[in-house]
């Protein structure tokens, strides 16, 4: 214990040092899956992500760890590079993304509100990037920043001030009815190319006591980002996974009894209500609890390897990443997306491109002869894959006969029921020999029509969350693919592909574990905790 507490100073001493000097670190770090049993919860491959990854928090930088088989690192280096799925690609893909990444350094951001509200906190307490220098005098401390990427997410608790939020004042100096509440942030920053700049954003909100209007305007995206920081700050606070889990269902019941209570809706006494926007709340709780920050590190006794899941590493991890989480992946890093391969149309896995409405003023061309086209236009219509239609991530919706794409935002599992026949795996599946393990590595094809289109599905996931709707946003991760066939499937991997398939398995949240119900039970439990809180 000593040895930890003074390794972990030793870290979080030299991240401040980086601060000071204006560095930033970033770690790349990789290890074997380690299904093999290790020494406890420590697992077999145990590398300290804890200290390694608060370095990365105090000076800003990313820590990316990679896991890889072991058969991938006996493939040569030079052949595997260029080969989508396999490790070596993976690391360079990583590398790449880091070293063209747009930076700020140097960074100093601070928030002002107007009157009637102030800063209550940084999210998560202690744990936020960086180095927060309060004066004790301003009620608006500063964030200093070694950098700034593009991904850098801030999260910050709000509250009132006693006398709350004072009207507005018209132009004869009386005050109104109406009251608006300002937000304002401030970023200094100093580009790649040596410029100092600031980004000023100012937003006006207005003030509303109807608690019905607070829940239709809620964003749901950013509340379950804002609830991931908080539940990681209780566990800090209590010390304590059992206490934090509770908070977490306390705030769930706490949000739907209001709503029950005022949001003005017609309720059965046996009816659970939720907000239009908060319609998959109780479903983000669940999985939050579920997941591999909070649900308890037990080794499974029906497990071959009896490796604990979580183990401390893995925690450590997913604290860190979820701790600067943007809302744009904050549901899927603990609510997987699933998708059936086995039945798409010929439309899944190519190209969609719609046709972009170009209009010069007033509909006509310009001199050139040109079409001028809005901006919003562009960025609107760019290409983007067809991706198969999403399924329940539940082991009931999983056909033994079928292939499915398990995205947890970490990685892609793409599973191969164990009836499904020899021809259709060899049409899209690769089976290496490996010599010097005597293991047999497996991947995607790419020269099969279906193997390309499963990439192509792959590709747009990693670029983008939010496919639907077009929205451009590249992932801080690049999820490796990890295939898994099942048991007893033609080219099942007795050792490894038990393990794989147990730990896909664990990412199925909505299905009973032994570390919580499903979610038809999950619903229940809230709807009788709601409708006593309401009593």
């Amino acid at each position: 214990q000593t040895l930890k507490t003074e390794v972990g100073e030793f870290y979080t001493k030299l991240g401040n040092e980086c601060i000071q000097e204006g560095v930033s670190l970033s770690v790349i770090m990789s290890s074997p899956l380690g299904h093999e049993p290790g020494s406890g919860v420590t697992g077999a491959h145990f590398v300290d992500v804890a200290s390694l990854a608060e370095l990365c928090r105090h000076s800003c930088g990313n820590f990316k760890w990679l896991r890889y088989q072991e058969s991938d690192i006996f493939t040569e280096w030079n052949i595997a590079i260029d080969k989508e799925g396999s490790y070596a690609h993976q690391i360079r893909e990583e590398i790449l993304q880091s070293l063209n990444m747009s930076l700020g350094y140097d960074a100093i951001f601070k928030m002002r509100c107007s009157a009637g509200l102030r800063i209550k906190a940084y999210l998560p307490k202690t744990k936020s990037q960086g180095e927060i220098k309060d004066d004790g005098i301003s009620d608006s401390p500063e964030l200093v920043l070694s950098c700034i990427m593009p991904d850098t997410c801030i999260a910050i608790e709000l509250d009132h001030r006693i006398g709350g939020i004072p009207n507005a004042l018209e132009e004869d100096g009386r005050r109104s009815s109406d009251s608006i509440a300002y937000l304002q942030t401030a970023l200094l920053y100093t580009t790649a190319f040596g410029n100092r700049r600031v980004r000023v954003t100012t937003l006006a909100l207005k003030v509303t006591s109807s608690i019905p209007t607070i829940f239709d305007a809620a964003n749901f995206d950013a509340l379950t980002a804002f609830m991931t920081r908080q539940a990681i700050s209780d566990i800090f606070d209590q010390g304590s996974l059992h206490r934090a889990r509770q908070k977490i269902l306390n705030r769930c019941v706490s949000i739907l009894s209001k709503y029950r209570k005022h949001g003005e809706v017609q309720a059965s006494p046996g009816q659970l209500i939720l907000p239009e926007a908060l319609q998959l709340m109780p479903l983000f709780c669940l999985s939050l609890l579920k997941s591999r920050m909070f649900r308890s590190s037990l080794a499974k006794i029906s497990s071959s390897t009896c490796k604990p899941s979580p183990t401390a590493d893995e925690r450590a991890f997913h604290l860190w990443f979820s701790s600067n989480v943007s809302p744009a992946i904050s549901m899927l890093s603990v609510h997987p997306s699933l998708y059936e391969l086995s039945n798409m149309t010929s439309d899944v896995g190519e190209p969609v491109l719609f046709k972009a409405r170009r209009t010069g003023q007033s509909g006509q061309t310009d001199v050139d002869g040109h079409f001028e086209q809005d901006e919003l236009d562009r960025l609107s219509c760019e290409p983007y894959i067809q991706l198969p239609p999403s399924t329940k991530p539940s082991v009931a919706c999983m056909r033994p006969d079928g292939v499915y794409l398990l995205d947890d935002g970490f990685r892609f599992f793409l599973f191969v029921g164990r009836d499904v026949s020899i021809d259709a795996r060899s049409e899209f599946l690769t089976f290496e020999e490996v010599s010097d393990t005597g293991q047999r590595h497996v991947s995607i094809s790419t020269s099969s029509d279906f193997g390309s289109r499963v990439w192509n599905v792959i590709s747009q996931l990693r670029k983008s969350y939010r496919c639907s709707t077009l929205e451009k946003f590249e992932r801080p991760l690049y999820s490796p693919v990890i295939v898994v066939i099942g048991s007893g499937g033609a080219g099942f991997r007795t050792v490894i592909d038990s393990a794989l398939e147990e730990e896909m398995i664990e990412s199925l949240v909505e299905d009973t574990s032994s570390d919580g119900k499903n979610y038809e039970e999950f619903l229940i439990d809230i709807f009788n905790r709601v409708k006593n809180a309401t009593m």
